[in-house]
């Protein structure tokens, strides 16, 4: 989906980058966030995307939002990151 719009690159973002079986890759396939989100979300909880610090917002969800979806994850990361670290107060 993603590569029809963006350059490889682009598509394969480090910031695009998500922990997931085979099976559920599969699943996903060439699907658009918003429709495969639900699903897992359904699956394992939201909890699951948490984690992963994955923006849940549903703008951020549409193809088109791909950039805005890649900084605001970035930002979550960033935030665990230090966290974890102890490099910043909670």
């Amino acid at each position: 989906m993603l590569k029809s719009a963006y350059t490889s690159r682009e598509a394969d973002d480090i910031a695009n980058l998500a922990f997931v079986g085979g099976k559920t890759n599969r699943a996903i396939s060439d699907k658009p966030p918003a429709e495969y989100f639900p699903v897992l979300i359904g699956k394992g909880g939201i909890g699951a995307l948490d984690a992963q610090c994955i923006p849940r917002t549903a703008d951020l969800l549409q193809v088109v939002r791909y950039k805005n979806f890649l900084g605001e994850r970035r930002k979550a990361i960033s935030v665990r990151l230090n966290q974890f670290l102890g490099t910043v107060r909670m």
